[in-house]
């Protein structure tokens, strides 16, 4: 298999080498998990309960990775789609229930995420949010059809690169307190916070997510030869991609933010006044590339 990367034997830039330009399925998957709804229950956890929430957007990016891993064993492993698998062990009725369960959540996903696509472009270029919506419609399709699942990956992996980025550099230009920060580690559940755990907590592990990946390695034609591949695209992309992001954003929330009921986009506004038009920027062009990365990955899902 030509994917497939090289044992000990090769020095290991090479192997990293190797492994970067290998990685892809998982990376669809961080890019879906990276977007507007993670981000709205991140923005809520940091504005009401400050700091308090941090050991649970740790351990949604922990359950996260753990929850595509496994995905990934049983697609490799079985070397069939999850739908497949449920219809053999399970029988076809249940089958019918998780395509009807993805593709229902996929659907309602796009209307969504296309909203905030075009809300934060019309935020961004002032123009219209009705035209910004219709072009980032033609874009989608332009830019997926005929390209080739490759192309899909390769857009996946720059955009939320891209976007771990601008959170991150958020971080630098918003104040953060470590001490609070470090004591947000500490398990604890403040007075209803536990809706907006499960939130977090669904954002990283839903049935989107775990049903494409089986698909999106078959489309890689990977195989058991691929496992250590595999496993390094999940940790890159779930573990330390989709984690950084998290992170960051609750970090620059709990830090600045007071007011629970912001849009993601408010969120961003909101910050202007408080950190500086840098902190503001870089969050709405960390959420407008999340918002576009996600609506890419929600057109590939459907079985």
């Amino acid at each position: 298999m030509s994917q497939t990367v090289s044992g000990a034997t090769a020095p290991w830039g090479d192997r990293f080498r190797e492994y970067l330009s290998g990685m892809g399925p998982s990376w669809i998957a961080g890019a879906i998990a990276a977007g507007p709804a993670s981000m709205a229950s991140l923005i809520t956890a940091g504005a009401r309960f400050d700091y308090a929430l941090l050991w649970v957007v740790v351990l949604s990016a922990a359950a996260g990775t753990l929850a595509q891993y496994l995905a990934m064993r049983l697609g490799l492993l079985t070397e069939r789609g999850i739908v497949a698998v449920v219809e053999r062990h399970l029988g076809e009725w249940w089958a019918w229930i998780l395509v009807a369960d993805v593709v229902i959540a996929a659907g309602v996903a796009q209307l969504v995420i296309m909203n905030t696509v075009a809300t934060v472009s019309a935020t961004i270029t002032g123009v219209d949010a009705r035209i910004c919506g219709a072009v980032w419609a033609l874009v989608l399709v332009v830019g997926l059809a005929g390209k080739g699942y490759r192309f899909v990956e390769f857009v996946a992996k720059a955009l939320v690169t891209a976007v771990v980025v601008a959170f991150v550099a958020s971080l630098f230009v918003v104040p953060i307190e470590p001490s609070r920060a470090v004591a947000g580690l500490v398990p604890t559940l403040p007075a209803g916070s536990g809706v907006v755990a499960a939130g977090i907590l669904g954002g990283a592990v839903h049935i989107t997510l775990i049903t494409m990946h089986s698909y999106t390695m078959r489309a890689r034609r990977w195989t058991g030869g691929e496992y250590g591949l595999a496993t390094v695209d999940v940790v890159a992309s779930m573990l330390v991609a989709f984690g950084v992001y998290s992170v960051a954003t609750f970090l620059v929330t709990a830090s600045v933010l007071t007011d629970p009921s912001l849009s993601t986009v408010g969120a961003a506004q909101a910050l202007g006044p408080l950190a500086g038009p840098a902190a503001q920027w870089l969050f709405l062009l960390g959420l407008g590339g999340a918002a576009v990365s996600t609506l890419g990955g929600h057109t590939l899902v459907p079985p």
